[in-house]
């Protein structure tokens, strides 16, 4: 997929300290802009960029997942998984990080 198709680098990203990189280039950066002891805010700097490199993996699994609960609910029917609901709540996560209205 392409960053025109989709509206955001392509993944895999990576965290390089408080940068996150995909494989060619800068997507952004995590570094906390306040004053606080250097090291508390590092840490959670580097934490925040972890866990924002892996927004692109984390939103194909979701993406998955959803599949395969509506696919599990057709075959072996939504009792009593509530699998519906489920879905619609994976979805609404998904269409915010898409930036679609549901």
């Amino acid at each position: 997929m392409t960053s025109a198709s989709i509206g955001y680098t392509p993944g895999p990203w990576r965290a390089d300290g408080f940068v996150i990189k995909s494989v060619d280039q800068f997507v952004a950066s995590a570094e906390l802009m306040r004053r606080e002891p250097f090291s508390a805010a590092t840490k959670e700097s580097h934490a925040n960029a972890r866990l924002i490199a892996a927004a692109p993996n984390l939103l194909e699994a979701l993406k998955d997942c959803v599949h395969r609960l509506r696919r599990c609910a057709e075959l072996h029917g939504n009792a009593p998984f509530a699998v519906d609901a489920l879905c619609e709540q994976f979805e609404s996560v998904i269409a915010k990080a898409e930036q679609v209205s549901v």
